[in-house]
């Protein structure tokens, strides 16, 4: 980075494309602001709600931590397909409004939703009737298994939340 800088001020390059900031920069800002004062507010509750979430976690016993551990690590594989999903259909959805096909847009969220529920019902279904063997590869301690089979309809329940 700092050869980067030097070689702009060595060269003057820097003075081409500067700018003295006028007036017309904050000309209808309150338009970009009614959009993302929100979307600042729900990342900050979201991070909030981490954050509470994770003190929370703090205070579980050892085999309950161990079960939480456990469901977070494979929460955070279980939601990178809806989660790139989304991602897409963001894409294709805000460009097909953008161009004024409304009804192009709501095929694709259509697709996209049926493409994310036929996953979940090909991952999930198994899952909850393959259980008491996914808590066995994961651990022998018998405190763990429990704690994991004991919340396992909760994260299920909250798996399929996240997904949407």
């Amino acid at each position: 980075m700092a050869i980067l800088f030097a070689i702009m001020f060595i060269t003057n390059c820097h003075h081409k494309t500067k700018q003295s900031p006028s007036k017309l920069a904050l000309k209808e800002w309150w338009v970009y602001l009614k959009v993302a004062i929100p979307i600042g507010c729900l990342l900050t509750l979201e991070w909030i709600g981490y954050e509470a979430y994770t003190i929370q976690a703090s205070f579980l016993q050892p085999a309950e931590f161990a079960a939480h551990v456990i469901n977070n690590n494979f929460s955070a594989v279980l939601y990178q397909f809806p989660y790139g999903c989304s991602i897409a259909l963001t894409t294709f959805v805000g460009n097909d409004i953008g161009a004024y096909l409304p009804t192009r847009a709501k095929k694709f969220s259509i697709i996209g939703l049926s493409i994310i529920s036929i996953f979940m019902l090909v991952i999930y279904l198994p899952f909850y009737f393959i259980r008491g063997l996914w808590a066995d590869i994961f651990t022998d301690d018998s405190d763990v298994k429990d704690a994991l089979l004991s919340a396992f309809v909760f994260y299920m329940l909250s798996q399929i939340c996240d997904g949407y």
